[in-house]
């Protein structure tokens, strides 16, 4: 995710992930959610988060340290797991500020890393080679590797790639910690790349939501089969988000997760930032991800949710509801006398129209409303 205003945030960076991880290039076990795009915001939103992504693309590896450290100690004092951006260790990503495309292969990569991660055993936070009892879930070490000059070449993954992934996996102590990585539409040209991740995820904001989960599925069937992965929807507004247009419906997103196997995450882009609108300040998709998130992580029923659709001519229709999540079993309630269970008929007079209204409860007591309009044009008969 290559957005420059990001970059210049004091918050900015989280992800997702629920329940155990797995050991290192295995699948993990669980599935997870949280925020791209979360350092600073773990306060409020671990209570339906998993996992936070920590963003630290600086190009001195002390500051990119100090971000890690500070995000990881309020992760781990909140009990979840974190996703570590680690560009600074493994790549030559510029000599000043922010790290800067495009990446090139740093020789140097095993003495920082082994630097880093002798850090992170000595602060607790990493266990060696045991990712479930460590509070890093999966390291992240480039993001949009396409973006960044490190497109596959000679039919291979970049060599700065491959080197940057092999220090990470050659070390005693991080061998078996899962890698993950996110990719822009343009991932094309960097398939081979993609395929050295554990974890791939796919982001494309400026397209609707059918036409994102389309690009998903593609890209989805192009990954090995030991690959897992992650659902990305635009989830702001507004600022350097602007150019995007309108967030991605999450109900859709949420349905895909849930009925696609091999999503192991939900990470919707994102909480908060000073420079858009994210989840938080957006009820609707607040509520959404807040109750996708506490089922992922806590195991609570998802809100009830329920559709009404209805046929017929002549003053004659038939209806019919369906209900999803929530506590089943459910009862529908209808506004006429001919309902029997989610199924209802309607007689009408023609040129009036007539709401035809359900009200579906599940066994918690929770409650959904629908209705939609009935009409037919004067002197029309059934059919």
């Amino acid at each position: 995710m290559k957005i420059t205003a990001l970059i210049k945030a004091p918050a900015i960076v989280a992800a997702l992930l629920s329940g155990v991880i797995a050991t290192g290039v295995a699948e993990a076990q669980s599935r997870f959610f949280g925020y791209y795009a979360n350092n600073g915001y773990i306060e409020e939103n671990h209570d339906h988060t998993t996992v936070t992504q920590i963003w630290a693309s600086y190009a001195d590896r002390n500051t990119a340290t100090s971000v890690i450290m500070q995000e990881l100690a309020q992760a781990k004092a909140r009990g979840i797991k974190a996703i570590v951006g680690v560009e600074s260790f493994v790549f030559d990503v510029g000599s000043s500020g922010n790290a800067s495309c495009p990446f090139r292969q740093q020789n140097s990569a095993s003495t920082h890393w082994n630097t880093f991660v002798n850090a992170l055993v000595s602060n607790g936070y990493l266990v060696p080679n045991n990712p479930g009892a460590s509070t890093i879930a999966a390291f992240y070490p480039v993001d949009e590797p396409e973006l960044c000059g490190l497109t596959d070449s000679s039919g291979q993954a970049h060599a700065a790639l491959r080197h940057a992934v092999n220090t990470i996996r050659n070390h005693p102590y991080t061998s078996n910690f899962p890698l993950a990585v996110l990719a822009s539409k343009k991932y094309g040209n960097a398939q081979k790349g993609i395929q050295l991740f554990d974890w791939a995820g796919l982001d494309n904001y400026s397209v609707s939501t059918s036409e994102y989960l389309s690009q998903f599925a593609t890209f989805e069937s192009r990954l090995l089969g030991h690959q897992r992965s992650i659902l990305v929807p635009q989830a702001s507004q507004g600022g350097f988000m602007s150019s995007y247009g309108s967030w991605h419906q999450p109900q859709p997103i949420i349905d895909h997760f849930l009925s696609n196997p091999r999503a192991i995450g939900l990470m919707p882009f994102l909480w908060g930032h000073h420079d858009t609108t994210g989840v938080r300040g957006i009820p609707e998709l607040r509520e959404a991800y807040s109750g996708i998130g506490k089922h992922i992580k806590l195991g609570t029923p998802l809100p009830l949710r329920a559709a009404l659709g209805c046929w017929g001519s002549g003053g004659l229709f038939e209806c019919q509801a369906s209900a999803q999540y929530g506590v089943p079993p459910y009862t529908y309630t209808w506004n006429t006398q001919q309902g029997f269970g989610d199924f209802a008929v309607y007689h009408t007079m023609c040129g009036y129209p007539y709401l035809a209204t359900v009200t579906v409860r599940d066994s918690a007591g929770n409650q959904v409303t629908r209705n939609t309009t009935l009409n037919c044009p004067i002197g029309s008969q059934p059919r």
